[in-house]
């Protein structure tokens, strides 16, 4: 079984539903920025990926995971030392966005699921922000 069906049998065993179409968010829309790290896991599968399954199945109208080259705050490894793909040379436990544009009566909704799936450390960011964006068809 692949990471993705584990992961949709996992969503359907606690009662996460599938939902209609994205509709178009008009207005005042919210950015919501969720920082985690490529080696971050949920229930034994990647968190970025549990993340866009939950995302999809609750119906967001836009979703973009982007890979950072460098993590540079209180965060270190065991040894404490810093990632950067400098010192590393390949792709270990480096930063990942993952940006959710949505409106914010929505995000708030679904707010307790993404925390829950977070580590202590994580940090979430909300921006409202003016503009328009149809969710992807089908």
């Amino acid at each position: 079984m692949s990471h993705l069906s584990s992961l949709e049998s996992t969503y359907q065993d606690i009662g996460v539903a599938t939902s209609s179409r994205p509709e178009r968010v008009k207005g005042n829309a919210t950015i919501m920025r969720i920082h985690i790290t490529a080696e971050d896991t949920w229930q034994g599968n990647p968190l970025y990926q549990a993340l866009l399954l939950l995302l999809r199945r609750e119906g967001v109208s836009g979703v973009t995971v982007l890979r950072g080259a460098k993590l540079d705050g209180t965060s270190t490894d065991h040894l404490g030392k810093r990632h950067t793909a400098e010192t590393i040379g390949i792709w270990l436990d480096l930063p990942l966005v993952i940006e959710v544009l949505e409106s914010g009566s929505h995000l708030d909704k679904i707010f307790p699921k993404i925390d829950e799936m977070l580590r202590p450390g994580r940090v979430i960011t909300w921006e409202r922000v003016p503009g328009s964006m149809k969710g992807l068809e089908g």
